[in-house]
C-alpha cells in the first residue's frame, strides 16, 4: 500500500515516487502538474487602449459545480475595472473569450464579514457550450474532490501567474480589429505546507516550501491544491483559491467557502 512503502519519506521523496488519485484516476506524482496547470487560466483585461488592447491582470480558477462552469477570481483584481473588460484566453491563442455572468460574494449573507467577501464567480457556461472554452479545463468540485477540515494533508500545490515572468505580445501585420495576439503566459507552480487556519476562518494558510527568483505578485485568484493521506493512500483535493501571498506563505479562501456561494447562484442541473 502506497501510503506503508512511503511512510516517513521527505516531501521531495513524496513527489517523486507516489501515486497520486485524481478523482477516479491514479497519476504519477512527476504527471501532476501537467494535470492541475490547466485549471490555473491567466486572467485577460481589456485595456481600449489601441496599440496594446489586453493585458494580463493575475490568475483565475476554473471550476465546474455540478453542470455549471465558473471562473473564480478575486475583487482586488479587478481594481476599477469593469466586468466587461475581463476575459481569457479561449481555445485559440489567437481568440479571447470577453464578459460571462458575474456574481460577487459580498453580495450574499454567506461568510459576510469575512475574507471569502473577496470572491468574484463568472458563469463562463455559455463560452463552454459554444466551445470557446474546453470543458475539461475545468475542475470538478463535486464533495469526494474538495478538501475539508481535519484532512491530513501532506503537501500543497498551488498555481498562479506572477506579474514578473509574463510575456503579452502583439502581433502587428494583423487588422487592429481582427489582431492576432501571441500570449506567452508563465504559470508557476508552489510547493507548500499546510499552516492551519488564519484569523479567519474561511482562510488557510501555506508555508512555501520552494523559493523562486520571481514575485508572488499575480497568483491570486489561482487554485490551491492539496495532497492528502487517507486508507488507499495518496488522494488529491481542491483547497481553495489563493487571496493573498507573501515571499514564505500563500493564504487560501476554503473550497467549502467557495461551495457555499456556488449553491446559491448554480442553475439546476
Amino acid at each position: 500500500m502506497v501510503t506503508s512503502i512511503l511512510a516517513g519519506l521527505s516531501l521531495h521523496d513524496y513527489r517523486l515516487n507516489a501515486a497520486i488519485r485524481v478523482g477516479n484516476v491514479w497519476l504519477p506524482s512527476e504527471t501532476l502538474s501537467k494535470h492541475l496547470v490547466r485549471f490555473a487560466q491567466p486572467l485577460l483585461l481589456s485595456s481600449g487602449d489601441q496599440e496594446f488592447p489586453y493585458g494580463i491582470n493575475g490568475s483565475a480558477t476554473f471550476v465546474r459545480f455540478q453542470s455549471n462552469y465558473y471562473a473564480i477570481i478575486t475583487r482586488h483584481q479587478l481594481k476599477d475595472n469593469s466586468a466587461s473588460s475581463i476575459g481569457f484566453r479561449a481555445n485559440s491563442d489567437h481568440k479571447f473569450v470577453l464578459g460571462g455572468t458575474f456574481y460577487f460574494s459580498d453580495s450574499f449573507e454567506k461568510d459576510r464579514g469575512s475574507h471569502a467577501d473577496e470572491l468574484v464567480f463568472i458563469d463562463l457556461g455559455v463560452s463552454v457550450s459554444k466551445g470557446s472554452l474546453n470543458e475539461f479545463d475545468f475542475f470538478d468540485i463535486s464533495e469526494e474532490n474538495c478538501a475539508q477540515d481535519g484532512d491530513d494533508v501532506v503537501f500543497g500545490l498551488a498555481y498562479g501567474y506572477p506579474h514578473d515572468v509574463q510575456e503579452f505580445d502583439f502581433d502587428e501585420t494583423g487588422n487592429y480589429n481582427f489582431r492576432m495576439l501571441h500570449v506567452g503566459t508563465v504559470v508557476r507552480e508552489i510547493i507548500s505546507e499546510y499552516a492551519g487556519e488564519t484569523f479567519d476562518q474561511t482562510i488557510c494558510g501555506w508555508n512555501i516550501k520552494r523559493s523562486e527568483d520571481y514575485e508572488v505578485s499575480g497568483i491570486s485568484g489561482g487554485p490551491a491544491f492539496c495532497v492528502k493521506k487517507d486508507a488507499d493512500g495518496f488522494r488529491l483535493k481542491l483547497a481553495g483559491v489563493i487571496t493573498t501571498g507573501s515571499a514564505s506563505k500563500l493564504n487560501t479562501i476554503k473550497v467549502q467557502s467557495i461551495k457555499r456561494y456556488l449553491r446559491a447562484i448554480a442553475k439546476p442541473n
